[in-house]
């Protein structure tokens, strides 16, 4: 017990780990505010005000969406993931064995089966959902900055706080 106390007691002792969420979470709050915005405030701003800020908010998007996982994309052209997807196919259809390029092909295709589907999805709903033809948009925004938090306080779990978590419920 006294050895459980004395090592708690030196880790305690050791200054606060700061926890920096870094700039992707702030280009993705950026992001998710102007997308509010023009959620509930856009049928009062004329159309080439909300163009400038949907693009402002693409800038953003492109700034801070740049990877899944090991696998790099690029979020406004679908020319690079494109590239990607038919390198990773071609490359297992030849019989490369290296798991970066499954990893590539998977990946490269999902992105690309997203940026087919989100063209006709926008057009619904701005046909079925006048009001607010952006709620999916400001949906799918928030959910990839609260996926980008849990990321982030995962990787930031470090051994520390595991065992200190650990001490705390054992005594």
């Amino acid at each position: 017990m006294r050895t459980r106390s004395l090592t708690v007691f030196n880790y305690k002792s050791r200054a606060p780990q700061k926890q920096t969420f870094g700039p992707t979470l702030i280009c993705q709050a950026l992001e998710l505010l102007v997308l509010l915005m023009l959620l509930f405030f856009g049928r009062f701003v004329s159309d080439f005000y909300a163009v400038l800020l949907i693009a402002f908010s693409a800038a953003l998007q492109n700034t801070s969406y740049s990877s899944i996982g090991p696998f790099q994309f690029n979020s406004a052209m679908t020319t690079s993931n494109l590239l990607n997807a038919v390198s990773g196919w071609v490359q297992l259809a030849l019989g490369e064995t290296d798991p970066t390029h499954r990893g590539k092909a998977i990946v490269g295709s999902m992105i690309l089966l997203c940026f087919s589907g989100g063209a006709p999805l926008g057009g619904v709903c701005t046909l079925q959902l006048p009001a607010y033809p952006l709620l999916p948009v400001v949906a799918l925004a928030a959910t990839g900055m609260l996926l980008t938090v849990r990321e982030r306080r995962r990787k930031l779990k470090t051994p520390l706080d595991k065992l200190q978590a650990s001490v705390a419920t054992t005594i």
